[in-house]
């Protein structure tokens, strides 16, 4: 046990660092992710020292239970992949576009409409898709405009992370710890819908009590008209990003996992993309953009984690921390604020990973699993180690020489995350 503990403190300690130091590595004219590396290390060093058994880990990975993980991997890769398709097209952009021309200078009404945009393309897309495709756009609007970017940055982060609740697309999270307790697409949604509104309404009041002094200054619009890339793009991985969604909304009825429904819809995507290439002679580079966009760093990530749940479960830890929070009155609190903190102590992915075993070995109810949920996506919020998302979301500013702190990101996490978390807790406590 002594040696799990050592390797789950490197892998969650190194992680960390090099997030903030070494984020990424740069070869050539290649660059990757860092995070991942002392994850993977860790694991490598349980499974040579058969601190974890290798058959154990390779069953684990293939057995036919609702939380595994490669079955995760493929649903949460294809639903990227549909995605990015539909960034390529240039939507995202034009959405965002339209937004700034809507609201005819008042940044009030930009505000709300930035921050309602968010919250859209998360509950469809992902969490980290609306911080890849939103951030950049309004930070360069912001620059052409002469106005303050942050209330608008914030606010796109907030909803991006706080509506990613919604549905169980909307976070690597919400697939893992769903997935796990084997709740389907539509049981899903009909408990996080009322949760997900409070939290939404309650994060963007918060939101407007912060800025809005900020708020003050009005903007010009840009006259430059923009318009759809790739008409046929759009067209398609739009239609099949909405059937695919329907599909596995009814997935339990028809027998059909949700992971095959998006696997499929990618696959039918990318038959189509390579039939365009090849008949109407487009350019190759939408397609290599969007695979080259894929998180591949998630699979090493998430399969290293797995391996340490595994190591827990065969050592009895997961067995005392379920017993533990088990013992408090209100499994409801218990559950979702401790992984709100455990969050932000190792990251979302890894958290929702251990919480899933915990959360079974303790055979907690419907109100434990929700709140963990709810604290996946609202984590995010309250510091950059929250998410995988906040970092992305740093990475991006400090690309863009947008200056925000670590201290300043906590500072207004704090405020936004904490209320939210418990309204939305409230929320539930209501549907349920």
């Amino acid at each position: 046990m002594t040696l799990l503990m050592v390797c789950f403190i490197f892998a969650v300690l190194g992680m960390i660092l090099l997030l903030f130091l070494w984020p990424k590595i740069t070869i050539g004219h290649f660059s990757f992710d860092t995070f991942w590396i002392p994850p993977l290390l860790g694991a490598v060093v349980l499974l040579t020292t058969r601190s974890l058994d290798f058959t154990s880990f390779l069953q684990g990975l293939t057995a036919p239970t609702a939380m595994n993980p490669l079955e995760i991997l493929v649903l949460f890769f294809s639903m990227t992949f549909l995605s990015t398709i539909l960034d390529e097209s240039g939507f995202f952009e034009w959405l965002a576009y339209r937004a700034t021309k809507l609201a005819k200078g008042n940044p009030y009404l930009l505000f709300f409409l930035f921050t309602l945009l968010a919250g859209i393309l998360t509950i469809f897309t992902s969490n980290d898709i609306v911080i890849i495709t939103l951030t950049p756009f309004l930070i360069a609007f912001a620059k052409r405009s002469n106005i303050d970017p942050i209330p608008y940055l914030v606010a796109e982060f907030v909803a991006a992370n706080t509506d990613s609740m919604l549905l169980i697309i909307g976070n690597p999270t919400n697939i893992y710890l769903a997935s796990a307790a084997d709740i389907d697409f539509l049981s899903y949604l009909k408990v996080m819908a009322l949760p997900t509104l409070f939290g939404a309404v309650t994060s963007f009041l918060l939101l407007l009590l912060l800025f809005h002094k900020k708020l003050k200054t009005h903007f010009q619009n840009d006259n430059e008209p923009m318009l759809i890339k790739d008409r046929f793009l759009f067209i398609s991985s739009f239609s099949i990003l909405l059937l695919c969604i329907v599909l596995m909304a009814i997935s339990s009825w028809i027998k059909f996992p949700m992971w095959l429904v998006s696997l499929s819809a990618a696959l039918l995507l990318l038959l189509l993309v390579l039939g365009n290439l090849v008949f109407a002679k487009k350019s190759k580079k939408p397609l290599f953009n969007s695979l080259k966009r894929l998180p591949y760093s998630l699979i090493p990530f998430l399969l290293s984690m797995f391996a340490f749940v595994l190591a827990f479960d065969a050592s009895g830890i997961t067995k005392h921390l379920a017993t533990y929070l088990s013992s408090f009155s209100s499994p409801l609190l218990a559950y979702g604020t401790a992984s709100f903190f455990s969050a932000n102590l190792m990251n979302n992915i890894p958290m929702s990973v251990l919480f899933s075993s915990v959360l079974q070995e303790g055979q907690a109810n419907q109100a434990a699993i929700y709140s963990t949920i709810i604290s996946s996506n609202t984590a995010a919020v309250f510091s950059p180690v929250g998410a995988l998302a906040g970092m992305m979301w740093m990475s991006i500013l400090k690309e863009k020489k947008v200056s925000y702190s670590f201290l300043r990101f906590i500072g207004y996490g704090a405020i936004i995350s904490i209320p939210t978390t418990l309204v939305s807790f409230l929320g539930l406590w209501f549907t349920l």
